[in-house]
């Protein structure tokens, strides 16, 4: 397992502390200023790129020209969750 994702997560913006309590179960307890809340956690596998950029160059997309820009964008766009190492 690569990682876990935390449904309804978000970091905070502001400067107050937020804790995450993780239970073997798949449960966490999150504290946020003081005000608990449990939530349930998802296991993330191992993985790859988690984009089918194959599948979508490869789809009818308008032509060259559009290929062409999707194709940079794809270049430059920021990884959210790198792909596991050997990938």
């Amino acid at each position: 397992m690569s990682g876990i994702y935390i449904p309804g997560f978000f970091v905070p913006r502001k400067t107050g502390i937020v804790s995450i309590m993780l239970s073997g179960d798949g449960s966490a307890l999150l504290c946020e200023d003081g005000a608990y809340k449990e939530i349930k956690v998802i296991p993330v596998p191992d993985h790859g790129r988690l984009i089918d950029a194959d599948a979508l160059m490869e789809s009818d997309l308008g032509g060259e020209p559009y290929k062409s820009v999707i194709r940079r964008v794809l270049m430059q766009a920021p990884t959210i969750i790198p792909a596991e190492e050997g990938e």
